[in-house]
């Protein structure tokens, strides 16, 4: 039966490009229960000479009487107490007016919970406290709570709480780094390792010293090759060079693994990015004790409904938060409305937190800066609910993230979503309208930077006046520029709602940018781009990843400016945790030991690879992979430009390939928009060299021997037909047609790499081949064609219905494309769909026939895509009462 078609539509596509106007988002908003403000009766205490009362005289004291034992103790509002002892035990300890700690001394100050309205101070940014101070968050105490204009504000237990006062907290100069890289490889058994800093800092032994933690980074796919070390000695630092200088740590164990720190330099990107070293030690500690019988739940710190200035610096906040209670956190901002940059919060190290590490919640405007988080359970940085922006994290550090046993019970907020601890984020993003600069994500159980766009603002946010016009997922990304992830599941990634960026004042797309992303050991992808439309993704850095760029049902997203590399020296470190590879020998199966490590090669040579999985033809190590797009007006195909590709070349028993295409996609929709401009592979003139392989002129085998092209340019594998959305569906990779623009592959003035198959290739205008999956057709056009109707029978039999595309080459050979449907069940009506790829031009005419059970459609909708770029001379023939 012959389609009659009832609608034909056209689709314009344009791409984004990194030099598009920036745009300013929507104003954040302020809690309805609004701020604590200061106590009125320390006003007296900001201005003139502070008489200060010493903690240890019994003339401070009301009752003549120092503060016994476990007893509660109150410093009076108005009233400046200097602390003195080294050592005091209290029960509920709550700063009214200003506490100092005398820097004299080692100090401990044990307390079953602190709340500070007035203003509690340690150190100075000129003298930071010299010595050790413990602070100990004890179990057993009440609950916290204050009552504040007639409302009563819960804590829960262990608390130091920040409520209207002030902390003015200095462990650590501001000068001191607070994480460095490795400056050489670190090898298994070595007991010394090198660093590399900023000039700025002078001597690191200034900073860092003998008995002080380190966090040394997994540089491999295994997050638990993180070592944890203690300083024995930090030598003299090395000057020479204007930028960096160069120091020598004795650690107190031997390495157990490599951890990489070398650099590896390809057409002037730094591959092989050295591993990083956190300092998790610091003079100020507020910890969780111990002797606690609860290992989920320690401590707390929260700055509560409080824009008066706060001052951390040089914080250890050791085995605090409480796993599974909502808002109780190690470092955390709740409802502090717009701090106007004036809290500082730097050189901190968040350590063994049993819930997320530093939170921001309801709060704008904040600075967090050259921090260490380290060893946490849950998310790590966190913006909690989807209204936070205008925040800055700028060269942060999170070394090892792991899932909670317990998750948070907050029901599901109003995206039926519920919290995510269980596949933790080191970077948990849920508003783009934040910038992240300088970041690392290094060793985690599920993902580096995870943009968790809702489509509303969530949690306690959802109540403030106007959160119902904001939804962060349609707002372009504030700034995120030379972030790094390494060692996790995916680095970045948009799910499951995706990124859709619009002009908050127009309401017209707009585009978001990604800038200098640096990517590798990912044991999934470094970018899990998903249900997201125009994202630039410009000078991307990416290397050893299973896979390097996962276009995901995206659409007019563009990876420009990028190199993307395969294998490197980095042969990581084999252990039984890890998939191994001979690397003499790819095929063969490693001697496993019955535990620790393979290969450490600190001896000789390495002979083994680690693998994030058993790399085969099935699992490839792959650059970008692309998956269907939708076809909507709003969305544009995707494009590479002006990347390069290196190291992408198959070894016995396993598949490498820079370009390929999801084979199991579910949709099977190629846009022939997919467009390729000024891209490169092994730095090599790829037209020539591909066109000559393509002509069977150079054979694969004999261009690796040459040297000439090392890799496996691209690959459109075809898999077997699987159950999808309860039918049958084919290979995407069937119809793959990708837009040579400038002619850098296939030569002349552009054409396409498309699917080997017979019923879209016209031998007449592909002269060769260059796999047995690829083509190349240089001077061609191809379009998508979308048709569409509603099924009017049972869907489960609109799943055998084929749209059958008869045509004749330009030699007269007749052609015969039939397509498979996919169905959108679940929803009514039932939605079936072809999405042909077509070759274009005059001489082509297409008759469009439905067979089976699809022959009973009566409601079609017909559309293509029309790319401006495409240089088609003329447009598709459809036989019948369609010709566009």
């Amino acid at each position: 039966t012959t389609t009659t078609t009832t609608k034909t539509t056209t689709t314009t596509q344009s791409s984004p490009t990194a030099s598009a106007s920036a745009t300013v988002a929507p104003t954040p908003l302020v809690s309805p229960l609004g701020l604590l403000e200061p106590l009125d009766c320390n006003a007296g205490l900001s201005s003139g000479v502070v008489a200060w009362r010493r903690w240890s005289a019994t003339s401070t004291w009301a009752g003549g009487v120092v503060p016994p034992a476990h007893s509660d103790v109150v410093v009076p509002c108005g009233h400046a107490v200097l602390f003195d002892m080294p050592h005091a035990t209290v029960g509920l300890l709550r700063v009214d007016g200003w506490l100092k700690v005398e820097p004299l001394r080692d100090v401990t100050l044990e307390a079953t919970g602190v709340i500070v309205q007035g203003r509690f101070e340690v150190g100075t940014t000129a003298a930071p406290f010299p010595h050790r101070l413990l602070i100990s968050l004890l179990d057993g105490g009440d609950e916290l709570t204050l009552t504040r204009k007639d409302t009563v504000h819960s804590f829960g237990t262990r608390g130091f709480v920040v409520a209207g006062g002030a902390v003015s907290l200095y462990g650590m100069a501001e000068a001191c780094p607070a994480w460095v890289r490795l400056a050489a490889n670190a090898l298994a058994g070595d007991t010394e390792i090198r660093v590399k800093h900023r000039r700025g800092v002078g001597q690191l032994s200034s900073c860092w010293r003998a008995g002080q933690v380190l966090a040394i980074a997994s540089t491999d796919y295994d997050e638990r090759q993180t070592e944890e070390v203690v300083i024995r000695a930090v030598g003299a630092s090395d000057t020479d060079d204007d930028s960096w200088a160069e120091t020598s740590i004795v650690i107190d164990r031997p390495l157990q693994y490599l951890h990489w720190g070398e650099s590896i330099l390809l057409d002037s990107a730094d591959v092989g990015l050295p591993g990083e070293v956190g300092l998790v030690s610091r003079n100020i500690v507020i910890q969780s004790t111990t002797e606690s019988p609860d290992a989920l739940h320690g401590g707390h710190f929260v700055v509560y409904h409080t824009a008066a200035p706060q001052v951390i610096v040089g914080v250890q906040f050791d085995a605090l938060g409480q796993q599974g209670l909502l808002g109780r956190y190690p470092l955390h901002f709740h409802m502090c409305g717009f701090t106007e940059g004036r809290h500082k919060v730097m050189n901190n190290a968040i350590s063994h937190s049993r819930q997320r590490c530093v939170v921001i919640h309801g709060t704008h405007s904040m600075t967090i800066e050259h921090n260490v988080c380290y060893d946490i359970k849950g998310h790590a940085f966190m913006l909690e609910d989807g209204i936070e922006q205008h925040n800055r994290f700028v060269f942060n550090l999170a070394i090892l993230n792991r899932r909670v046993t317990v998750q948070i019970d907050n029901g599901q907020d109003a995206n039926g979503l519920q919290e995510t601890d269980h596949t933790p984020s080191m970077y948990w993003i849920s508003n783009p309208n934040n910038e992240f600069i300088g970041n690392v994500a290094a060793g985690g159980e599920d993902s580096g930077f995870w943009f968790q766009l809702p489509g509303k603002v969530r949690g306690q946010s959802a109540l403030f006046p106007g959160s119902t016009d904001i939804s962060p997922r349609l707002m372009p990304i504030r700034g995120f520029r030379n972030n790094t992830s390494h060692s996790v599941g995916r680095g970045f990634r948009t799910y499951p709602n995706g990124h859709t960026p619009l002009d908050p004042v127009t309401g017209e797309p707009d585009h978001s940018l990604i800038q200098g992303f640096h990517g590798y050991k990912h044991r999934e992808s470094a970018m899990f781009v998903h249900n997201t439309n125009n994202v630039v993704f410009s000078g991307l850095v990416l290397w050893d990843n299973l896979l390097g760029v996962d276009l995901d049902r995206a659409s007019g997203c563009v990876v420009e400016s990028s190199v993307v590399v395969g294998d490197t020296p980095n042969v990581g470190t084999c252990t039984r945790e890890l998939f191994c590879q001979l690397l003499s020998d790819p095929c063969a199966a490693p001697q496993l030991p019955d535990s620790g490590v393979l290969d450490t090669f600190s001896s000789g040579p390495p002979t083994m690879r680690s693998l994030a999985v058993r790399r085969t033809s099935e699992v490839p190590l792959v650059g970008v992979e692309l998956h269907h797009t939708n076809l909507r007006a709003a969305r544009n195909a995707n494009s590479i430009k002006n990347s390069v590709f290196h190291g992408f070349y198959d070894k016995p028993c396993q598949k490498h390939a820079a370009v390929t295409v999801d084979a199991g996609d579910n949709l099977h929709f190629m846009d022939a928009g997919t467009a390729l401009s000024n891209v490169t592979f092994g730095g090599h003139d790829s037209q020539a060299l591909l066109t000559a392989m393509a002509s069977q002129q150079l054979a694969p085998d004999d261009a690796n021997s040459a040297g000439a092209l090392t890799m496996t340019a691209f690959w459109f594998p075809v898999a077997e037909d699987k159950d999808v959305h309860g039918g049958k569906s084919p290979s995407v990779a069937e119809g793959v047609a990708l837009h040579d623009r400038d002619g850098s592959i296939v030569g002349g003035t552009g054409g396409y790499v498309v699917s080997n198959n017979a019923g879209m290739v016209d031998p007449g205008r592909c002269p060769g081949r260059l796999h047995d999956d690829v083509v190349l057709c240089p001077g061609t056009c191809y379009r998508t064609l979308h048709v569409r109707y509603i099924a009017e029978l049972d869907a489960e039999a609109h799943v055998d219905g084929r749209l059958q595309l008869s045509w004749v080459t330009r030699a007269g050979q007749p052609r015969t494309h039939t397509v498979a449907p996919s169905v959108q069940l679940g929803v009514t009506p039932h939605i079936v769909r072809f999405t042909p790829v077509l070759l274009a031009g005059a001489e082509y005419t297409y008759t469009t026939t439905l067979l089976g059970a699809a022959a009973g459609a009566t409601d079609i909708d017909v559309q293509y895509v029309d790319d401006p770029d495409l240089g088609c001379a003329d447009p598709v023939h459809l036989l019948g009462d369609v010709n566009f």
